[in-house]
């Protein structure tokens, strides 16, 4: 019986992943012919992998703009930034060319499934600097002694 078991579960668990679809997100703008261009293959792409696609429409869109110009400074994209811009997974491609040339090699070598994230970075104010200090100082104060140690010589 516990031969049966291990085999049922393995299967339902490669069931479970096999559904899930890879998540892309594509940013364009109404009235640009490079988006416009990329558009079909986007769609095609979408049927025959059963992706995951979220449209982002930025000239009209300010939201969406902001959105764009997160996803632009999280992944660090250099070079010209426009659309059409897809990001998937932790990878990004901006350009119709690029996009065309690019995405289904990335679509079949995605094995994460998840939707791109944005890192949330978080500015500490001077009062949670200085107890982060004062709860380092307790913690080890051995480390602060050095330092001052060196600091007197």
């Amino acid at each position: 019986m516990k031969k049966l078991i291990i085999p049922i579960i393995f299967l339902l668990c490669l069931g479970l992943v096999s559904a899930e679809s890879t998540c892309i997100y594509f940013f364009y703008g109404d009235g640009c012919p490079n988006c416009e261009f990329i558009e079909p293959t986007i769609n095609q792409l979408e049927e025959e992998y059963s992706l995951e696609v979220h449209r982002f429409e930025i000239y009209g869109n300010e939201e969406n703009r902001k959105l764009l110009g997160n996803y632009f400074n999280n992944f660090e994209v250099s070079g010209p930034k426009g659309v059409p811009a897809v990001f998937i997974s932790n990878e990004y491609l901006i350009g119709s060319k690029e996009i065309n040339d690019n995405l289904e090699n990335l679509i079949k070598n995605d094995i994460s499934f998840k939707c791109p994230e944005l890192i949330q970075i978080e500015k500490l104010s001077f009062f949670e600097y200085a107890g982060v200090f004062i709860i380092r100082l307790f913690l080890y104060p051995i480390d602060f002694g050095a330092v001052l140690f060196n600091l007197i010589l």
